[in-house]
């Protein structure tokens, strides 16, 4: 089994931990292999699913070229959610999935997940408030959310998994202070790199780039991680990264770059290990096209977002129009 944790880094970047995997060589070895090389990106059965009304309501409006464009989508590897205690369960079934999966293909699996539901998480409130609370026993309680989750992956060792730890839920100001916090995963722990842009819509190569980045030499996610890799290596960190392109197909439709929770958007680049850089080790879909940020942002054909994690058919029927690149069709169903 091969752990990778990916903390995430947004315009705010985040702190991190490392999930333990004995099976490993040692961290300063591991940290040279893209886990994602010649791996087949894991498409969870659950989002899947999701997207069966998306190509409908195409099929309802005539539209069989985007229900086609819809179907690859089901087929593309996305990030799964584990959100909550009642969600832990999720764990194990995608990981029987990806076994099911590795079986039909012959092909070696890269699982994705994200692991999200640290104590005061969006400051206990805001769009995506999770179970626990530092004032009522949370760290605590946070233990037990997390070692079923770190044990079911350590049981698999027959998968690869790459996991994004707690994005957007704390501060990562100290970064002096996160080599330490590596040190305490124990023997074998380690940490492979960084994600950025999870859950927003920055373009991985700006293509123009934005007024309102003007002032910035990080102007797109691709500078961003050039610009952060210098420093996370003089801090004894692993400057490799994923980028999350889920949504930022359509670039530059924000009147600020503060424009965050729900702007148009389009699906962008596939998951993929060829990123030109050395640096970047994938561009990744961590977020789900079509679950909301939360009740904010511009209204879609007329509807407004629902809370966060829930269903917005609308906004992606707008991610498949606007895809850059378009999409390629699927005629055939899953």
């Amino acid at each position: 089994m091969h752990v990778k944790a990916l903390p995430t880094v947004l315009s705010a970047a985040n702190t991190i931990s490392a999930l333990p995997s004995t099976s490993l060589p040692r961290a300063e070895d591991a940290r040279d292999v893209n886990p994602f090389l010649s791996k087949n990106y894991f498409a969870n059965a659950y989002y899947a699913g999701e997207l069966n009304q998306t190509v409908a309501a195409f099929l309802a409006k005539n539209d069989s070229l985007n229900a086609a464009r819809t179907r690859t989508v089901q087929g593309t590897g996305t990030f799964v959610w584990i959100t909550s205690v009642a969600g832990l369960s999720n764990t194990q079934s995608t990981i029987d999935a990806a076994r099911a999966e590795r079986q039909r293909t012959r092909k070696q699996q890269i699982v994705e997940l994200v692991l999200y539901d640290l104590p005061d998480r969006d400051c206990s409130g805001g769009q995506s408030g999770g179970d626990f609370s530092s004032a009522n026993d949370g760290l605590n309680l946070y233990k037990t959310f997390v070692d079923p989750y770190a044990a079911a992956l350590k049981a698999a060792r027959d998968l690869t998994f790459a996991v994004i730890l707690e994005p957007a839920a704390t501060e990562f100001a100290k970064v002096v202070h996160l080599a330490q916090n590596l040190t305490l995963g124990g023997a074998g722990a380690q940490i492979r790199g960084f994600s950025t842009d999870v859950s927003n819509f920055n373009p991985y190569i700006a293509d123009p780039r934005a007024n309102y980045t003007q002032y910035s030499n990080a102007y797109d996610e691709l500078h961003y991680a050039e610009v952060l890799a210098p420093h996370l290596a003089n801090n004894s960190l692993p400057a490799h990264f994923i980028i999350d392109q889920g949504r930022s197909g359509l670039q530059n439709t924000r009147t600020t770059w503060g424009e965050w929770c729900i702007v148009e958007a389009g699906f962008g680049i596939p998951p993929t290990a060829d990123t030109n850089s050395t640096l970047v080790d994938s561009i990744v879909w961590a977020k789900p096209g079509g679950e909301s940020n939360g009740a904010c942002g511009p209204d879609v054909d007329g509807g407004s977002a629902p809370g966060a994690g829930l269903w917005w058919e609308a906004y992606v029927e707008e991610l498949v129009r606007n895809a850059d690149p378009p999409l390629a069709a699927s005629y055939t169903a899953l």
